[in-house]
């Protein structure tokens, strides 16, 4: 423990913060070509191969990031756009590829965390607003020419118009059971039950739109 004459003479020197992605230069991204792509095994105990890539950044950097998602179509001499954002089971990994940006491809398909993985937004998934005013999503095909946004309107106003089949199916054909999955005793047992409101909703307008 030092004195106080000794702090006078010479103070307490604060520690240096070392930053992990020194090499973007306090960019938030930074543009690069692909030098070599390739797999690495995680450390103990996860067991997988880690699609990487070395990349040599536009200030002359080389450095590896990790490529997230399923599937990639990065090769040499593929340009990418790198973002901070280490990899816990790779060491020296401290940098990710964005999906969806220069040559990367988004992961098609995706629902969920579309904006990690740079899926575009899918043209038939729509929030919809039933009569009691419960938020809930469905998928629905529409048909050529006719907009979500017609959708969408013609819903909350109920001018819905649909040909004279599709009518009398919304009318006579609401369902009122549906199965539903129930684990037991390790396992799926489906049962048949009485269905709300909502999804009766739901299940018409998938029925009506070419799901059935």
């Amino acid at each position: 423990m030092p004195t106080m004459n000794q702090l006078v003479r010479k103070g307490r020197e604060s520690k240096r913060r070392t930053k992990r992605t020194r090499a973007l230069n306090k960019c938030p991204q930074k543009q690069g070509v692909c030098l070599r792509v390739s797999t690495r095994s995680p450390k103990k105990p996860n067991s997988a191969l880690r699609k990487i890539a070395k990349v040599r950044l536009t200030n002359r950097n080389e450095i590896i990031a990790y490529i997230p998602g399923e599937g990639h179509n990065l090769q040499e001499h593929s340009v990418v756009m790198v973002r901070g954002g280490r990899v816990q089971d790779l060491p020296g990994v401290k940098y990710h590829c964005i999906r969806g940006v220069k040559d990367p491809q988004g992961i098609p398909g995706r629902r969920r965390g579309r904006s990690k993985y740079g899926t575009k937004k899918p043209k038939d998934y729509i929030r919809i607003y039933p009569k009691n005013r419960i938020p809930t999503v469905f998928s629905v095909h529409l048909p050529i020419g006719f907009t979500h946004q017609d959708f969408q309107r013609g819903w909350e106003r109920k001018e819905i118009d649909f040909v004279a089949e599709q009518k009398a199916f919304m009318r006579f054909a609401y369902p009122t059971v549906d199965i539903y999955a129930t684990p037991w005793k390790g396992f799926c047992h489906q049962d048949l039950g009485a269905v709300g409101q909502a999804h009766t909703i739901a299940q018409t307008i998938w029925a009506i739109s070419g799901g059935a």
